[in-house]
């Protein structure tokens, strides 16, 4: 679907800082890039008599981000300096989460209805209009540069969330933490209390446990509520205390999923290193994911694609791993490129060196996909007025029934080749025996288990006594 976007003029407001921004857009579609369509004249007289009828409500919220940011602009993995937080993308952000919350009990066209009716699609305006004004009038940044790089340790958990960046020769700047910027939702009179509430409860769940720019996911581009002496009494308790245990297990429960944190007196960036830091020993630590010294991987998908691809140095001739092929991390997001270390010379029988870079794609009921996002979020997390490092699990029962595409080459002249495996390559009893496994069918209850055992807090979700997702959007 394409998308119908204006700029706004600049209007009063609040905050009023020198060189402050405003844009305005509407969006339809799916979050995520989609092509950009010019409006039909239908939609444009539409737009126009909207706007000539309707009075507006509008409500500020001040929003920090409390984790380094970088992509977000128009070249992929670069912040736009000018510009570094724009509404096409927190709309996009608004309308995932507002799916999260309310669409999980939908089918698909009743959903495209209740979506469509509230954020808009090519045909029909929005009845929400989004504006963004940048608070922070002298912005910092953290360049690629500094020593150490981007002020972290080089094998740190917070360049491992930022690798896209650090192999990103044209990402030299990452926004630092600290940035503030200010949204304004200008709501259609004729939206129902219902429907307003929907959009800020989206808008708090973005907070909480979404992010902006890239590798959000990872916890790059946090988000907290900030407050001054206008801000109303809930946003200042945000702000100063974020959310109680007994709030947070309501929200894992609206979200339909998982949450692990750990108490902690730590400040916002070590939170969030902590959060990286889990992850990445699940997939990495030696004795667990790998073997000692930095050694081979004790997880199957290397092995499996020397054996697929008939090319391993002589040091990797013997497998480490048997059983495979195999894919169980397929699960926890794709795609996974995968790029060899080849330390002896490479020689000209290609079956002798290392593979060359090979990457693993999903497949959904027979269609392949470019990506599909990891259900697992860490990120820092303001619970009882401290940060905490917090693991988000989203619902994941639709990676449980994927298969996937294997591509890869022998040579740089080469076509390129695929393979296609199974669902029983990536979860099941073909998959559980793997050490990493803990003999779990898919990674994600593995990894779970990998939480639990390291003393991380189940924050078990509470159910709200509340309407049923189908009665909200019949």
């Amino acid at each position: 679907m394409g998308f119908i976007a204006h700029v706004a003029e600049n209007q009063p407001h609040s905050h009023n800082p020198k060189g402050h921004l405003q844009e305005t857009a509407r969006r339809a579609g799916n979050f995520g890039a989609c092509p950009v369509a010019a409006p039909n004249d239908t939609a444009l007289k539409t737009i126009k008599d909207h706007r000539k009828n309707v009075k507006e409500r509008s409500l500020q919220y001040t929003i920090e981000v409390v984790t380094p940011m970088f992509g977000g602009g128009v070249k992929a993995g670069v912040v736009d300096e000018s510009m570094p937080v724009r509404v096409t993308e927190i709309r996009g952000h608004l309308r995932f989460w507002w799916r999260m919350l309310y669409g999980a009990n939908l089918d698909a066209r009743a959903l495209f209805d209740a979506e469509s009716r509230l954020w808009g699609n090519t045909d029909e305006p929005s009845k929400i209009d989004i504006s963004v004004e940048q608070i922070t009038t002298d912005v910092t940044w953290r360049n690629r540069y500094d020593s150490p790089k981007f002020g972290f340790k080089d094998f740190g958990p917070e360049l491992y969330a930022l690798y896209p960046a650090v192999q990103n020769a044209y990402a030299l700047r990452l926004l630092e933490e600290g940035y503030k910027f200010c949204i304004e939702f200008r709501f259609n009179n004729n939206l129902s209390e219902r429907d307003r509430n929907a959009v800020i409860d989206s808008l708090k769940a973005w907070v909480f446990f979404g992010g902006i720019g890239a590798r959000t996911r990872k916890g790059c581009g946090s988000l907290r509520f900030s407050s001054d002496e206008q801000s109303e009494k809930e946003i200042t308790e945000l702000a100063k205390h974020g959310l109680t245990t007994d709030e947070l297990k309501k929200w894992l429960s609206r979200l339909n999923s998982v949450g692990f944190y750990k108490n902690s007196q730590q400040n916002v960036l070590h939170s969030w290193a902590n959060a990286i830091a889990v992850y990445k020993d699940f997939r990495q630590k030696e004795k667990f994911g790998r073997n000692p010294s930095r050694g081979r991987s004790l997880w199957p998908e290397a092995d499996s694609l020397r054996k697929i691809t008939g090319c391993a140095s002589p040091r990797h001739r013997e497998p480490l791993i048997k059983n495979t092929p195999a894919f169980p991390r397929a699960v926890m997001g794709l795609p996974m490129v995968f790029h060899f270390m080849q330390k002896e010379q490479r020689s000209k029988d290609t079956t002798q060196n290392e593979p060359k870079d090979c990457t693993v794609t999903p497949l959904v009921n027979g269609k392949e996909k470019e990506r599909m996002a990891s259900p697992i979020i860490t990120k820092p997390l303001l619970i009882n007025g401290k940060w905490n490092p917090f693991i988000l699990i989203l619902p994941f029962e639709d990676r449980l029934k994927m298969d996937v595409v294997v591509k890869w080459k022998l040579s740089d002249n080469e076509k390129e080749k695929n393979e296609i495996y199974g669902n029983e390559k990536v979860v099941g009893n073909q998959v559980f025996f793997f050490h990493p496994m803990q003999n779990k069918e898919n990674a994600i209850e593995s990894f779970i288990a990998y939480l639990k055992k390291h003393n991380w807090e189940n924050a078990i979700p509470i159910k709200e006594t509340v309407k049923s997702k189908e009665e909200q959007y019949a």
